[in-house]
């Protein structure tokens, strides 16, 4: 299973930080769903969004990282159901 290699990971400080959600094991492919918030240096206004990472894998090694706004997008490059997000 891919998702025996990641570790969790996160960033954290006042109100801003990224929270890992779920991994989804797609063979060599394993979808780390995210959730991160901040605020705006500008104006204080608090920013929330989900991400998706797509990690490839191979002997165990993570070998490619690609980033997606869309989660479903990810899910679907993953070539897993987009319903198996849980966000739906």
């Amino acid at each position: 299973m891919a998702s025996r290699a990641l570790k969790p990971s996160c960033a954290t400080g006042a109100g801003r930080g990224t929270t890992g959600k779920s991994l989804h094991d797609a063979g060599d492919q394993v979808v780390a769903i995210l959730h991160q918030r901040g605020r705006s240096k500008a104006s204080g206004m608090l920013l929330e969004m989900s991400l998706a990472q797509v990690f490839t894998m191979r002997d165990g090694l993570q070998t490619r990282m690609e980033m997606y706004s869309d989660v479903t997008e990810a899910m679907r490059a993953a070539g897993l159901p987009e319903e198996s997000s849980g966000l739906a």
